[in-house]
């Protein structure tokens, strides 16, 4: 099977199913395991985004409006690699390429050819999808074991967050400017981790808060975790935008708990590696009841800025 991926949390599960070696082409943004950086990248962004977080978000706001999109598809290149399977998402046209570009463009290949649009927002869905595409791919079994470790190793963490009489008020943000809050699976990792979620909304996605609302529900801990971003992006755009002037009156502020994560790789792609994501939350809220499995880095100290 030739399979081309153009998300990469859907990427990152096509090999934990094993499939790595069927994958012919991954989006330009497809970057673990770290091989198929290799593979031909079938999009590109139609900006840079080495921008700051407020002039992406400004350009990200002017595209939508205006209905353009913020990827290019590398048309020829796609049709050239004659995909049996491929997989998108249609959850989040800032993500990844939107599905019908990509169908569109499906039109001139094979009638085999098959596309699926992953569209997870919970812990559950990425369950549902991972064995979604071990169906797809006869993994099935193999499927099922990803499952059963994954579901393992939250259990443990979510029974050892029993004990627990206190429970600290997160902030995890995946946007600086202007801040986000994050939605999706995410509050459900914050629980898991024995933590509580200080921006409460009624919306499922993430959502634009303000600095002003941060300090008003003034949590005990401030978890950055940019989309797109590592550690050192995050901890630049910090540093360089001044943000740490805005939280000095706040709890995580004097007490030195205002860390970073890398969001890219373990809180905003719905994929395998959120698990990896709670492991290191988990560690950060709780260091002496969640011990960090070997291999992860802890979270990054944001100090006082």
């Amino acid at each position: 099977m030739r399979i081309i991926s153009f998300l990469p949390s859907a990427t990152e599960i096509l090999c934990k199913l094993g499939l790595q070696e069927q994958l012919v082409g991954v989006s330009h943004e497809c970057d673990f395991p770290p091989a198929v950086q290799s593979l031909p990248k079938v999009t590109e962004n139609a900006f840079d985004k080495g921008e700051s977080s407020a002039s992406i978000n400004t350009r990200v706001g002017q595209a939508v409006k205006s209905g353009d999109s913020l990827f290019n598809l590398k048309s020829e290149l796609f049709l050239s690699l004659k995909p049996d399977l491929v997989v998108t998402q249609s959850l989040c046209g800032v993500c990844a390429i939107d599905s019908r570009t990509i169908g569109n463009a499906m039109a001139s290949l094979s009638k085999e050819s098959r596309l699926v649009a992953l569209s997870a927002e919970t812990l559950e869905d990425v369950f549902s999808e991972v064995r979604m595409l071990g169906g797809l791919t006869r993994t099935e079994d193999l499927a099922e074991e990803v499952i059963r470790d994954l579901r393992g190793r939250i259990d443990r963490i979510a029974k050892r967050s029993l004990a627990l009489a206190v429970r600290p008020s997160v902030a995890l943000i995946e946007w600086l400017d202007p801040p986000f809050s994050a939605g999706h699976w995410n509050p459900t990792l914050i629980d898991i981790a024995g933590g509580t979620n200080a921006i409460k909304t009624n919306q499922q996605r993430s959502v634009a808060v303000s600095w002003e609302k941060i300090v008003e529900v003034d949590p005990d801990v401030l978890c950055l975790a940019c989309c797109g971003f590592d550690v050192k992006r995050i901890q630049n755009e910090f540093v360089k935008g001044g943000f740490q002037e805005r939280l000095r009156s706040l709890s995580c502020f004097k007490n030195h708990r205002m860390v970073a994560i890398d969001g890219s790789a373990y809180f905003n792609r719905p994929g395998p590696r959120l698990v990896d994501g709670l492991e290191i939350l988990a560690n950060a809220l709780h260091p002496a009841l969640h011990p960090l499995p070997v291999g992860l880095e802890p979270a990054t100290s944001l100090g006082d800025g």
